[in-house]
């Protein structure tokens, strides 16, 4: 048995989400955590504050799309053969990271505003408030990815 190209796709897109954030987003928390300080400039800190939140969305995108790809693969097997290709799989997976990016930079740059948290994750973050685009932006990407 062989994986279809669109679960390797997007498991490999998946991979890269996390790669980034064990790259990028955690490691500048180590001398934080350790020292219960911020010691990087600000713009690092709201570089932080976007990549964790869009980092973590893009994974629940990811698992949701291949959740809902293999709910299809299983339910019309001789269909998911005949319209899952490389070029369709590829669109998809450039467009989950396009649409989570364009989203939390429309989210983010507007207000840019972000602190460092010392209570439990000693990492930038971005404010939480109760603004109608965070009410949004739960309705149209978290709570979609949690009910698939």
């Amino acid at each position: 048995h062989h994986i279809f190209l669109q679960p390797r796709y997007l498991l490999t897109s998946l991979s890269l989400g996390e790669l980034l954030k064990g790259l990028i987003a955690a490691p500048l928390s180590v001398y934080p955590s350790l020292y219960h300080c911020w010691p990087y400039p600000r713009p690092v800190c709201g570089l932080q504050a976007l990549l964790l939140p869009l980092l973590h969305q893009h994974t629940a995108t990811t698992l949701s799309l291949l959740a809902m790809d293999q709910y299809w693969c299983i339910l019309h097997p001789g269909a998911y053969r005949d319209s899952v290709g490389t070029v369709k799989s590829v669109l998809l997976v450039l467009l989950s990271w396009v649409v989570n990016l364009v989203w939390f930079i429309a989210l983010f740059l507007p207000t840019p505003h972000f602190y460092f948290s010392y209570n439990h994750s000693y990492a930038c973050e971005p404010h939480q408030s109760v603004h109608p685009k965070v009410i949004i932006t739960a309705c149209v990407l978290y709570f979609p990815t949690t009910m698939v």
